[in-house]
């Protein structure tokens, strides 16, 4: 990708803030010419469930089998690998035990997941997912997602995609599920699918703002750097001030400053970098922000002291903030 001169200066000022993988989406065919994205990692969205990791769905019958109830008892105490072994007999059984599927399909992949065995669960998974969404098969829905996190964990990004061709999304489909499905369509370069996936994800839910940082660092590489920004406000303004989206919203604040600054837009930059407070985790990289924003503007005095303050406050800075 060719990078326009003021972007490459950008970038190696900019690299010792925060890391920046130069090599991001591709433009879109009616794409700015010579736009770049200076795609920002975003923390980690928050996984469902949330730790302790052990699914449990309940059950498809009123009165689950005896063997069934061991098992999923066992899984649920840690058990895994006692687990393991009870649902594998009880599913290779014969006569096939009454009531124990999809039940014992979806528990076994759930627990070949907890003891490091991704390829033996995906089978399991399968088969939950084979059986048919319904009454009698609560576990579809959540079999679709493990089958997606264990694929885009692998960067598998075209079955991950196959998903979304093959069983589309509904209202019961879990917010991690469209968020994966979205961003691995943007990995294939199906930008306009990618975001249109992402942009259904509700707004109170906990993956909103990072679908709107995806679609942000999108519409910058295509040169829309308008529609970058008011994406990157959508993810700054979502509901949810704790765990990943406090750190994807101070993240999205420092992107926010770092367009603008690319931009040449330095006083705006200056106004972005300042709204990260001193309690931001981004707090010091704003700071150093604000420097290289005076130094573009000449002010070299106020350049100096918010170094100076960098300096005095981190002496790790020190050897880049004298470079």
């Amino acid at each position: 990708m060719n990078l326009r001169p003021s972007t490459i200066w950008a970038r190696w000022v900019l690299a010792l803030i925060v890391p920046i993988a130069v090599a991001g989406a591709e433009p879109a065919a009616d794409a700015t010419p010579g736009a770049a994205a200076p795609e920002v990692a975003a923390p980690a969205p928050p996984a469902e469930p949330t730790p302790p990791r052990v699914t449990f769905l309940g059950y498809s019958a009123e009165t689950p089998p005896r063997a069934l109830r061991q098992a999923v008892e066992a899984y649920r105490a840690g058990n895994f690998y006692l687990a393991y072994v009870l649902l594998s007999d009880a599913l290779a059984a014969e006569p096939p035990i009454e009531g124990l599927r999809p039940d014992g399909w979806f528990y076994l992949g759930e627990t070949c997941l907890e003891v490091g065995m991704p390829e033996a669960a995906l089978p399991n998974f399968w088969k939950v997912i084979d059986a048919g969404r319904g009454t009698r098969n609560p576990f579809y829905d959540w079999a679709l997602l493990e089958v997606a996190r264990v694929n885009h964990r692998w960067k598998e990004y075209g079955a991950v995609a196959s998903l979304f061709e093959r069983y589309g999304v509904t209202a019961e489909s879990p917010q991690e599920y469209v968020y994966l499905l979205g961003t691995a369509l943007l990995s294939l370069k199906s930008y306009q699918s990618g975001a249109d996936l992402l942009d259904t994800l509700a707004f109170a839910g906990p993956y909103y703002p990072f679908g709107q940082f995806e679609i942000a660092q999108l519409h910058y590489a295509q040169g829309d750097t308008e529609a970058a920004l008011d994406r990157l406000e959508n993810a700054i303004r979502a509901p949810g001030p704790t765990g990943g989206a406090l750190l994807l919203r101070e993240r999205a604040r420092l992107v926010k400053g770092l367009v603008l600054y690319d931009a040449k837009r330095y006083e705006e930059a200056i106004d972005a970098f300042y709204d990260l407070g001193p309690r931001s985790p981004e707090f010091w990289n704003g700071r150093l922000g604000i420097a290289w924003c005076y130094i573009k503007l000449q002010d070299f005095p106020l350049a100096i002291a918010y170094l100076d303050e960098i300096v005095e406050a981190r002496p790790a800075e020190r050897a880049y903030a004298k470079a």
